[in-house]
């Protein structure tokens, strides 16, 4: 009983010195502004986890009518991470007289025409995986090149 009655007195006591140490602040302790600029440098990073690439266009229009676009879908994939604004370069490398060659952001609605050179995706900071979506339109010919015909793109990126 008597370590019960030390502990209520010790805590009454510590309770009463507690009480009794309070500030009070009535005047004002500072008053500085700080004017912080930074600098954050630009960073952006593609990642080709899929080319843009097809060994042989002329397989994909076997026994097809040659008047109907062949479409692929998710032909290719680029991972863009970027800080800023950006602009994705897409170059068709291979030139093939006997097709027009569209390429598209999967989901998107605009066919861009990369049959002799580059077109480009713009697109806002974050993180972005685009797929992409090819069609290929047989040139007014009666046969398609016997020969086998491949496509294959490079990519830049840049801030814009």
């Amino acid at each position: 009983m008597n370590k019960k009655l030390i502990g209520i007195i010790s805590t009454v006591i510590l309770l009463l010195s507690l009480s009794l140490t309070t500030v009070s602040a009535s005047e004002e302790l500072a008053n500085k502004t700080i004017k912080v600029v930074a600098h954050i440098p630009v960073f952006q990073e593609m990642e080709v986890i899929k080319p843009l690439y097809l060994e042989d266009v002329n397989r994909e229009f076997m026994d097809k009518n040659l008047k109907e676009p062949v479409i692929i879908k998710n032909a290719g994939t680029v991972r863009v991470r970027s800080n800023t604004h950006w602009k994705l370069m897409l170059k068709n490398i291979t030139s093939l007289e006997d097709y027009v060659i569209k390429v598209k952001v999967n989901g998107g609605s605009e066919w861009k025409n990369v049959s002799n050179g580059a077109t480009h995706i713009t697109g806002e900071n974050g993180n972005h995986l685009l797929n992409f979506d090819l069609k290929f339109i047989a040139r007014e010919k009666e046969n398609i090149m016997p020969k086998k015909a491949s496509i294959n793109f490079d990519y830049t990126l840049v801030q814009i």
